[in-house]
């Protein structure tokens, strides 16, 4: 077979995005080794100010704002031929030029950005490829949905109750990255981290958009360390990351801290519980591992819809303060029984090999 030429085309608002990207291109290498791909960011490799500002009032959003974000989201206006075409307006141009000089036969993209670079691509510059649509939240908002696509891949057959009319779509699931294809059970991950025999693990994944504030955190830390050892994921936060190092130092915590770590997986495989964020990505690569979280102060919106999605299927929990989250922790605590059969609904409902599937798609349409 003559090897296409793709392009995965991500934008990083938020990590979810540009992971997906980083996963179809994994699944492409391994199944499409002559393919010639590529993979491009439209925030991490832009050199537009307002392309950073963008990102960075995305993480705010996520961390303290709310409620601005919610009255964004169910804005009418996002739903609109003029929010098309302010989009459509405000493309990077470098960006064009770099897809118009790849001249790729497929554009595979995992954010809803790059219908608007199609549309122009398409019209303005008379380029012919395939345009693919891989969508990165359970429940769809109606600006992922727009001409030019040649197909949409969804996380679940449940999102497609979320928007109507829909067309030309695969259910495939979210893509995630290769470690989690074959997922590790709970032993092999605990005797890969160093974790012996002890008191039930919780994993605290603060990551880069804080799960909850650092207070909160260190709270919770001491008040349940009686009843959990406790794997924390920092992120790229240096205060974070100093501050749980510290209390792990002076035995106020049993665990392991961790800055970054390539090792996600098995760290939520080796867990009993996984307070995190909602995020389409995360929520994937939960269920791909069957692992129960505990979904903490969900952004409205694409988040919010998550969670929907996780507790119509009884495979995780939410909590939307510390003291709501210390009450569920007393409840599992006492009642483990429901952490059992959270996650054997998680288990059924993950597609840990979606990234394979969706790639396996785009080769039998264009090879």
């Amino acid at each position: 077979m003559k090897g296409k030429r793709v392009l995965i085309f991500s934008f990083a608002y938020g990590s979810g995005h540009y992971i997906a990207g980083v996963a179809l291109r994994q699944a492409m290498e391994e199944i499409l080794p002559g393919w010639d791909i590529h993979h491009l960011d439209g925030i991490l490799e832009s050199h537009r100010r307002i392309d950073r500002i963008t990102a960075d009032m995305y993480l705010w959003f996520s961390r303290k704002g709310h409620i601005h974000w919610k009255l964004l989201y169910e804005n009418p206006l996002t739903r609109s031929r003029i929010m098309k075409l302010i989009m459509r307006l405000s493309l990077n141009r470098e960006m064009v030029e770099r897809i118009r000089e790849l001249q790729p036969h497929v554009i595979l993209s995992t954010h809803f950005l790059s219908h608007q670079y199609a549309h122009v691509l398409k019209r303005k510059y008379g380029m012919q490829f395939k345009h693919y649509m891989v969508i990165t939240d359970f429940e769809i908002h109606p600006i992922w949905i727009a001409e030019p696509t040649d197909k949409y891949f969804l996380p679940s057959r449940w999102s497609l109750k979320t928007i109507k009319g829909l067309k030309k779509y695969a259910i495939t699931g979210i893509p995630l990255r290769k470690p989690f294809w074959n997922p590790p059970d709970r032993e092999t991950s605990r005797r890969y981290l160093g974790l012996g025999e002890g008191k039930p693990i919780l994993f605290l994944n603060m990551g880069t958009h804080g799960v909850m504030p650092l207070r909160d955190a260190v709270e919770l830390v001491r008040r349940w360390g009686n009843r959990f050892r406790f794997l924390v994921v920092a992120g790229r936060n240096e205060t974070t990351y100093s501050t749980f190092r510290r209390m792990l130092e002076r035995g106020e915590m049993e665990g392991k801290v961790y800055s970054f770590t390539e090792d996600i997986h098995h760290l939520m495989a080796a867990s009993n519980l996984v307070i995190t964020k909602a995020g389409g990505l995360t929520v994937a690569e939960m269920l791909a591992v069957g692992r129960a979280g505990i979904y903490y102060r969900s952004m409205p919106g694409q988040e919010k819809g998550n969670v929907r999605f996780i507790k119509e299927h009884g495979a995780g929990f939410e909590a939307n303060n510390l003291k709501k989250l210390e009450a569920l922790l007393r409840n599992l605590t006492d009642n483990p029984e429901e952490i059992g059969k959270a996650e054997e609904n998680a288990k059924k409902l993950g597609r840990p090999r979606a990234a394979l599937e969706i790639v396996k798609h785009v080769s039998h349409e264009t090879g």
